[in-house]
């Protein structure tokens, strides 16, 4: 198990921890999307688009997860507990 982390400061004054388990994550979501995913479900597409729209795709799954963990700090917070 990889247990390092890359610390990154937040919004709101939180320090965002990623594990760096998440980049072999990130790049076996690219690599599905951009050789199997896209040219099945788009025949016509170039390899490079199919690339660009894995590397957008996974960018919008991590942002995504950011702002739902930041919202549930927003939350808790509001509701008096302390975050991690």
């Amino acid at each position: 198990m990889i247990a390092e982390f890359i610390t990154v400061q937040g919004p709101l004054g939180l320090e965002v921890r990623i594990s760096s388990s998440w980049i072999v994550v990130a790049v076996f979501l690219m690599w599905s999307l951009s050789t199997v995913y896209f040219p099945i479900e788009v025949p016509v597409i170039t390899e490079t688009s199919s690339f660009v729209l894995s590397v957008v795709a996974t960018v919008g799954v991590f942002v995504s997860m950011l702002f739902h963990e930041m919202a549930l700090i927003i939350v808790a917070g509001r509701n008096g507990l302390p975050p991690l």
